[in-house]
């Protein structure tokens, strides 16, 4: 036995200090095991390591910990007050630091480390009854964290409080330097069940989940992320219990994805594949549908869903393209697909019911800048709307808008103010294009096609 070595035991309980258990190796190990009450059990292991720290405090009864070390200047650090609560360190690495708090019932975390110079922090705190005071049941806290090989400087903070699962898997060959941090809280809104799930390869990543409420589900998917060059992804959600969804997928480097869903029944689906994309959902109320799928680079998308049943779909395959997508009250609907670089387009719908925006863009550069003042017939046909170049703008309900650009460089703007007005516009075979389409009433139909060069059309009704 090494003198440097120390290891204290306390209990209340003969059984408690028959089932605390522990093994050292090395120099400089310390083990502080204190259990209170009955059906503890606590096992330490540090081997093949220098300046290891374990210590474990249980109380009242069904408490199990099992700390494992082995490398050098390891801490871990346990401590469980409750009932039926389970946590199990295990860490291979240089300068790893576990700490694991868990209060009240049924609470499980499970940390698996392999890797250097990692910090992963597990607080949950579960309870909550009560029956005329409102919230009824919660409990089941569940946690478990899987850094894999060669995963360096890694950093990880989980915050739960009632019924809320989060699993966190970094797995891949240099996938360093990721800082991870889920907080679910669910012991408001009649009690939480949140549910968030990260797996992430690669490196420089950086996620952040939050999640208030109950019946949230967050599943956030990383590939790739060079070092130096890492990925943001956000996630808020704040649910009243109808189940708000998001899930994010990023393979590439220097992404931004940010997802905030505020009260029930709201969902986002986003991928991107590419680098340097930046992506904003915001779904404010209910039953707001996002989906998102962007190949290419340096993309832009911002989407603001403020109501209900409001959808938008944006696909991107290009690099530089510039996309905004505003909808609110009730039932708004747009399907932007663009194949090509550095266009602008802006898409804003207000009203009740069945607004529906249409947009295909296979082109580049339309709507690179906003009309230049010099033609007449743009001029009269804006008359006194804000309209700019790639605003395509609806107010009312009923209103349809259908788009189909297959050309490069040109400048159009659309806007409809009433119930049941229709758009459709087709530019094709040429550059240069200009177009803008006012109509405010009700009933009114506009139908353009430009094929060719350097076309000038404005229509107002």
């Amino acid at each position: 036995m090494n003198t440097f070595n120390k290891l204290f035991l306390s209990s209340v309980s003969a059984l408690a200090l028959i089932g605390a258990t522990t093994a050292y190796a090395g120099t400089g190990n310390d083990a502080y095991v204190d259990q209170t009450g009955s059906g503890h059990s606590a096992a330490v292991t540090q081997s093949a390591g220098n300046d290891n720290t374990a210590d474990v405090d249980q109380s009242d009864s069904d408490n199990t910990a099992q700390v494992t070390q082995s490398g050098e200047n390891n801490a871990s650090t346990v401590d469980q007050s409750g009932e039926d609560q389970t946590a199990t360190d295990t860490v291979s690495g240089d300068g790893n630091t576990l700490s694991t708090t868990q209060t009240s019932y049924d609470n499980v975390s499970t940390n698996t480390v392999d890797g250097d110079g990692n910090e992963i922090i597990v607080d949950q705190n579960g309870g909550v009854v009560t029956v005329l005071g409102f919230p009824v049941a919660t409990y089941g806290n569940q946690s478990s964290v899987d850094i894999g090989t060669n995963a360096d400087s890694n950093t990880l903070t989980i915050t739960q409080d009632g019924a809320n699962t989060s699993t966190v898997t970094i797995s891949g060959a240099g996938s360093n330097g990721n800082t991870v941090t889920v907080d679910q809280d669910g012991i408001s809104e009649l009690v939480g069940n949140n549910s968030s799930t990260v797996s992430v390869t690669g490196a420089a990543n950086g996620i952040d989940v939050d999640q208030e409420g109950r019946n949230n589900t967050s599943a956030v998917t990383v590939i790739g992320g060079a070092a130096g060059f890492g990925n943001t992804i956000e996630i808020d959600q704040w649910d009243l219990g109808l189940g708000s969804e998001s899930s994010a997928m990023v393979d590439g480097n220097g992404n931004k994805l940010t997802v905030n869903q505020i009260l029930a029944g709201n969902t986002s689906d986003a991928v991107l594949t590419g680098d340097n994309n930046s992506v904003s959902v915001n779904q404010i109320v209910a039953g707001n549908t996002s989906d998102v799928d962007i190949i290419g680079d340096s993309n832009s998308l911002r989407v603001d869903q403020r109501g209900a049943d409001n959808n938008s779909i944006a696909n991107f395959t290009g690099s530089g393209n510039f996309v905004t997508v505003a909808q609110d009250v009730i039932g708004n609907f747009s399907d932007i697909t663009i194949e090509g670089d550095s266009n602008v387009l802006n898409v804003w719908q207000a009203g009740i019911r069945d607004n529906s925006i249409f947009a295909n863009i296979d082109g580049s550069l339309n709507n690179a800048s906003d009309f230049d003042g010099s033609s007449s017939v743009i001029a009269d046909a804006l008359g006194g709307t804000n309209l700019v170049a790639g605003d395509l703008v609806q107010v009312g309900r009923n209103n349809w808008i259908d788009l189909d650009v297959m050309s490069d460089s040109n400048k159009f703007a659309f806007g409809q103010d009433g119930s049941g007005n229709k758009i459709e516009a087709t530019i094709e075979g040429g550059t240069g294009n200009q177009a803008v389409i006012v109509q405010v009433g009700f009933n009114n139909m506009a139908s353009l096609t430009q094929d060719g060069s350097n076309n000038i059309a404005g229509i107002s009704q």
